[in-house]
């Protein structure tokens, strides 16, 4: 469903057969995006990972990091609760 109806973001492939552990989209309003889903009550995750001082983050790396989000993506989402955070996703792309 969101890979059909998302507007705004930059969607992962959608190859035959995949899998979705994790559906992770990517926009450079990353933390405005996740700000205005928390308030209307749609849990996100930032993808930030930590790196080693001794090995420092690569640019691309930091780049497409501050970009991404993680969308809610479970086998106990109701076909509602996904239609509400594409609403809500779209919402927001269409104020900018």
């Amino acid at each position: 469903m969101y890979l059909e109806k998302l507007k705004g973001v930059v969607l992962p492939n959608n190859q035959k057969g995949r899998v979705w552990q994790d559906l992770i989209v990517r926009t450079e309003k990353r933390d405005a995006l996740y700000d205005f889903l928390k308030e209307q009550g749609v849990e996100t995750i930032k993808n930030e990972y930590p790196f080693s001082p001794a090995y420092p983050k690569p640019p691309l790396t930091a780049k497409y990091e501050a970009e991404t989000l993680r969308l809610p993506c479970n086998e106990n989402l109701t076909d509602e609760e996904v239609d509400y955070v594409i609403e809500k996703i779209n919402a927001f792309f269409q104020r900018q």
